[in-house]
């Protein structure tokens, strides 16, 4: 199964997006007002997608022993007030790598936007420009490089994975570069994909990886009917 099988197939069961909607208002309506933190967004997610998708934005690979962990380290991380200092002007402002920035908060690379908007990453790099912070963009985006710089000012940097075949991340490089982007983010402790649990029991087919065609084959077949697992086998991006 391909994803335009797979979206069809979304078609063809009767999934009421309509239902959706209204789950996302009803959801709006018992909070009595606009989500006020992460917890009530991520909440608006779940009922307006997919589970499918839903479960691939919010999941982890194996028992996502890592993914708790990776949220239980934010809870121990405090604020120490400081007391009796003029708080008349505060600025929040900071800068990385020369580049200046509103707060000290970037938008890390996440894969496979459009499974959430149809603008997918574009969206996002518009985002990160008003908001005057940097768009890191995912080595798996579903928008290109090009179509990505080409929508806004925001500064961009690259995600890279390296390849076994380095004339694949050589020619990633090279296209960033020619497009404006300020600095590569390496992602090194990837040798091999996690094996996502959630993912192959809902058989998710992951779409073609915008920046890879032309360069490497993603395609694979798998008796599951997801080629996650498949993935997970195979050391695909090794350094």
């Amino acid at each position: 199964m391909n994803y335009s099988d797979l979206c069809m197939q979304y078609v063809a069961s009767g999934i009421d997006l309509l239902e959706k909607l209204i789950n996302v208002h009803v959801c709006r309506f018992q909070m009595a007002a606009e989500p006020v933190n992460l917890n009530e967004f991520q909440e608006l997610a779940r009922l307006a997608l997919p589970k499918m998708y839903y479960d691939f934005y919010a999941g982890g690979a194996e028992d996502e022993h890592t993914l708790k962990e990776n949220v239980e380290a934010f809870h121990r991380i405090t604020f120490r007030p400081r007391i009796l200092v003029d708080v008349s002007r505060i600025d929040l402002s900071t800068t990385i790598l020369d580049y200046k920035i509103s707060a000290p908060i970037i938008i890390a690379p996440t894969a496979l936007h459009k499974l959430a908007n149809p603008e997918g990453e574009v969206a996002t790099a518009r985002a990160a420009a008003s908001c005057n912070t940097i768009m890191v963009l995912s080595f798996t985006s579903s928008s290109s490089i090009e179509e990505v710089a080409a929508s806004c000012n925001a500064v961009r940097f690259y995600q890279l994975y390296v390849f076994k075949k380095r004339d694949i991340a050589a020619t990633l490089v090279q296209r960033a570069e020619r497009n404006g982007f300020k600095a590569l983010v390496l992602t090194a402790d990837t040798p091999r994909l996690g094996r996502r649990e959630a993912d192959i029991k809902n058989k998710m087919i992951t779409p073609p990886l915008k920046n890879l065609e032309g360069l490497l084959s993603t395609k694979v077949s798998s008796d599951t009917g997801s080629n996650f697992e498949a993935d997970a086998k195979r050391p695909w991006m090794l350094l």
